[in-house]
């Protein structure tokens, strides 16, 4: 790797406010954080990539970095939400996904760093390698895992776990949402948006005329969709559909964001109501395979 593909080294120490925290500190004194990543992540230019792509300027941001023992988009959003369990001194998380979600692993890992219980409810998937990985590594950091053959008994398996895990730890325990796109969980990519800005005026990448990610849960789009905006980024986001419609529809993904702006304006109010216009965002349905 020569110096020009290397990954940009990190600026900011683990003292450092987060990006999002430098523009509004009123965030800083009132939404729960706990730090598990590694931030910023760097910046990379590819390349061999990009020449193949017949591209000049390609690079990748580095998310797959955001955590020594685990890595990838969801440490951004469990910052937020374990910080909220922790506030509410619950002990336990719950959550919901598929056999082998990344959102659940990652749940049960940072989870029992912090001495919290975990239990994910899961609903069948097609067998492959990396599903038999995720699910040892949620057994080996003590998650409890409980199988769902559909959405009916995965409801009441949820309801079920929630009242066991209030009576057993004497509080409520904290329900993280799917992929924890919540409005608490999608700030961690908000300030993504305004992590990028940073890196983009200190030279480290020229301001990116697209922005290629998954569009699963919502939450990574929505949450740099967001930041981008507030920080003055004009790159547009190609959102790449990794789940069916119902999951991630436009409709669904407006309303979230103006859940998400209504959230954090609650708790700053110089932070902007933003419109709910997705000029900035295309969604390609042209990648989801079947099954």
């Amino acid at each position: 790797m020569n110096d020009a593909t290397k990954p940009a080294a990190r600026a900011a120490t683990a003292a450092e406010p987060m990006p999002l925290f430098k523009n509004f500190p009123a965030l800083a004194a009132k939404l729960p954080h706990v730090s598990l990543g590694l931030f910023p992540t760097p910046v990379q230019k590819a390349d061999e990539l990009g020449s193949a792509l017949g591209l000049d300027r390609f690079y990748i941001k580095r998310d797959d970095l955001s955590g020594a023992v685990y890595g990838g988009n969801k440490v951004r959003m469990l910052e937020f939400l374990l910080g909220g369990a922790l506030r509410a001194n619950a002990r336990e998380v719950v959550t919901v996904g598929y056999a082998g979600s990344n959102h659940a692993l990652a749940l049960a890992l940072y989870a029992d760093r912090l001495g919290l219980k975990c239990t994910s409810f899961l609903l069948p998937q097609a067998n492959a390698h990396y599903v038999r990985r995720n699910l040892l590594a949620c057994y080996r950091h003590h998650a409890r895992l409980r199988a769902c053959g559909n959405y009916l008994t995965l409801v009441c398996g949820v309801l079920g776990g929630l009242l066991r895990a209030t009576v057993q730890n004497g509080t409520l325990p904290g329900f993280i949402q799917p992929g924890g796109s919540s409005p608490l969980g999608i700030v961690g990519y908000v300030n993504a948006g305004f992590e990028l800005k940073e890196q983009i005026d200190a030279g480290l990448l020229p301001e990116p005329d697209r922005i290629y990610i998954p569009l699963g849960s919502m939450g990574t789009t929505i949450g740099l969709m967001m930041g981008l905006k507030v920080a003055g980024v004009r790159s547009r986001i190609i959102a790449v559909r990794v789940l069916e419609e119902i999951f991630a529809s436009p409709w669904r993904l407006r309303r979230r964001t103006r859940d998400t702006s209504a959230f954090l304006n609650k708790f700053d109010p110089s932070f902007p109501k933003l419109d709910c216009s997705l000029e900035s965002l295309e969604i390609r349905n042209d990648c989801l395979g079947g099954g």
